[in-house]
């Protein structure tokens, strides 16, 4: 190996250290507090934007066994709106997805209070894909209490 060729592997090895390290990571910001809105919710409004009826079946019996919240029958009656959708791609069949859950402040609509992306990992099964986002979801209410 000649010394150029050594001298690009160290470069590289740097430069990736660099790109993991040298940077603020995607956990220290979903850490941030969640609004006291969040905490103090006792109702959700679930609406599912897949196309896909399971979702939203496995939601309402997530938060049914989770006992946390009512279920509201309107975005108005809601202190949270849960929104499930496919924002990184999906096929028109719903075959090969990511399930994302977006949790709305009733009235604060510019940004969620809470994203669940854990499911973004390639999980084939739609309803284990809305437990993952359920799952992060109750771990981070459940550490502010």
């Amino acid at each position: 190996m000649s010394g150029k060729d050594w001298r690009c592997y160290v470069l590289t090895g740097l430069l990736v250290v660099a790109t993991l390290f040298g940077r603020p990571s995607r956990a220290s910001a979903e850490k941030a507090s969640l609004a006291p809105a969040v905490v103090a919710a006792k109702s959700v409004f679930l609406e599912n934007e897949t196309g896909n009826p399971a979702v939203l079946e496995t939601a309402k019996k997530e938060f049914g066994d989770w006992g946390r919240f009512s279920f509201a029958q309107s975005e108005d009656d809601g202190d949270l709106i849960v929104i499930f959708s496919h924002k990184f791609g999906m096929d028109v069949f719903g075959d090969v997805s990511f399930t994302v859950m977006d949790v709305y402040v009733r009235g604060v609509t510019d940004s969620p209070a809470f994203e669940a992306k854990n499911a973004v990992k390639l999980i084939w099964d739609p309803q284990r894909r809305t437990r993952v986002c359920i799952t992060d979801f109750r771990k981070r209410l459940e550490k502010k209490n």
